[in-house]
């Protein structure tokens, strides 16, 4: 049975949406070739009916990773981290592509989030309840106190601790901040955090414009506007680099309904398609990673 909030969603993602008056571009973002000039080389993870695909920009090739959701890249680039039923699992982006269980007993709806290149922050079932664990890759748990006060995963759970220590968590349609700010996102539906915490962003009816706002000093503020055919959804800013998001094109050229994950800027100037897989009726989200994911192995320094 659909909540009021699957129903909302619902409503959100069938409404008709209007090209853009000014400045529309038709067709889909597809010039891959504005990407690798920006970045040079990257990647992107995301997940797609139920499913994990590595697609590196330097071939555009989607490569089956496992199944699951809500894949991560660690802030260097070489690892990644995603959810499988209730564990969370990783590997490397390069090299030995065998996959390391982080946790078990992981709430789904919480995600997996890098905290640095050796840690993530998952919460975890516990007998008195769902509680964020900071978990290093050795297996070592730590508890998130403040964490788990201002939240314990919910629909599209983001997090972000800023370098001054304070936390910022957003789900569903609210975020917070562990420095006692809270408030509701602008937009309807589809909500991530920008990589330093102190934006939040939103989807609108429609699917054409997303809200950024600013929830703590130093945070953006802007409309980002949709410049392609049809609409776009899903999006989440890329965990570790400010310029870019990973979005949803809602136009399906090849077939009625297909849709693809796109790497666009921030700002919303450029897009290009990257990934061959994504299906609909079925949530697809990624992130983005620049450089060559060359590294250590999993457990190193």
């Amino acid at each position: 049975m659909l909540t009021a909030r699957g129903i909302a969603m619902a409503v959100c993602a069938f409404v008709g949406v209007n090209a853009l008056a000014d400045g529309d571009t038709k067709g889909s973002p597809t010039d891959l070739e504005w990407l690798r000039a920006e970045v040079g080389d990257g990647a992107l993870i995301h997940h797609s009916d139920g499913r994990i695909y590595l697609t590196e920009l330097a071939t555009a090739e989607s490569v089956l990773v496992g199944n699951g959701n809500q894949p991560e890249f660690s802030p260097d680039g070489t690892k990644f981290a995603w959810i499988d039923g209730t564990a969370a699992k990783g590997r490397l982006r390069r090299g030995d592509s065998s996959i390391h269980v982080i946790a078990e007993n992981v709430e789904r709806l919480g995600g997996v989030h890098w905290l640095s290149n050796t840690e993530v922050a998952v919460a975890l079932r516990k007998k008195d309840g769902k509680r964020w664990f900071r978990v290093s890759l050795g297996g070592e748990f730590t508890e998130i106190l403040e964490l788990t006060a201002l939240g314990r995963g919910g629909p599209e759970c983001d997090i972000r601790q800023a370098e001054d220590g304070i936390w910022s968590y957003v789900d569903d349609e609210t975020w917070r901040t562990s420095d006692g700010h809270r408030g509701r996102v602008a937009g309807t539906c589809s909500v991530s955090l920008s990589p330093d915490g102190r934006s939040v962003t939103s989807l609108h009816r429609g699917h054409q414009v997303l809200s950024i706002e600013a929830i703590r000093p130093g945070g953006v503020a802007r409309k980002v506007h949709w410049r392609y055919a049809g609409g776009f959804d899903n999006h989440r800013w890329a965990s570790h680099h400010p310029d870019y998001m990973v979005v949803v094109d809602e136009v399906g050229e090849e077939t009625k309904g297909v849709t693809y994950p796109v790497v666009m800027r921030a700002d919303g100037s450029r897009g290009a398609r990257l990934g061959n897989k994504g299906l609909a009726r079925h949530m697809v989200y990624g992130d983005f990673t620049v450089g060559d994911g060359v590294g250590q192995g999993w457990l190193a320094p």
